[in-house]
């Protein structure tokens, strides 16, 4: 299930972030502390892709993405935030999931960093409930045992 969802959200120089409704009004949900937490509620969801457009950080992209997909999906030449729920199994066989906070920076984007980087301080801030915080600048960055490995 993947959904565009737009919201203007001000990032400032301070790092705060402050929600704004956009003129044409999506659903309450559309905003990215919504989209957070359907990452962690609901079943359909773990995975948010956010943007930033100018001062908005936008809402790209709400799916269910296996770990191959996540890593096959993030642009090559542009920078992301992304919130990843990552299913995993402890040494004893107990199943867990862990929820993190990645900041995809791949060398092409490097004129997008300092946007990007007051961007993920303030949303590591707000989602307290994202403790795995991580910048991935190459692909492998990205791979399910390196997740596991930050999750675990």
């Amino acid at each position: 299930m993947d959904t565009d969802r737009n919201i203007d959200v001000t990032v400032s120089p301070d790092g705060g972030v402050a929600d704004a409704l956009p003129s044409t009004a999506p659903p309450p949900a559309s905003d990215h502390a919504s989209a957070f937490r359907h990452v962690r509620e609901q079943r359909d969801v773990n995975t948010a892709v956010l943007a930033l457009a100018g001062d908005a950080l936008v809402v790209e992209t709400e799916a269910n993405w296996t770990p191959e997909e996540l890593v096959a999906r993030v642009p090559a030449d542009q920078a992301r935030l992304i919130l990843h729920e990552v299913p995993y199994a402890t040494p004893t066989g107990a199943r867990r999931h862990a929820h993190l906070l990645i900041w995809w920076m791949p060398a092409p984007a490097r004129d997008q960093e300092a946007a990007y980087r007051v961007a993920f301080d303030a949303l590591k801030n707000q989602h307290a409930k994202a403790p795995v915080h991580l910048i991935a600048r190459i692909r492998e960055h990205l791979a399910y045992p390196r997740l596991v490995a930050l999750a675990g």
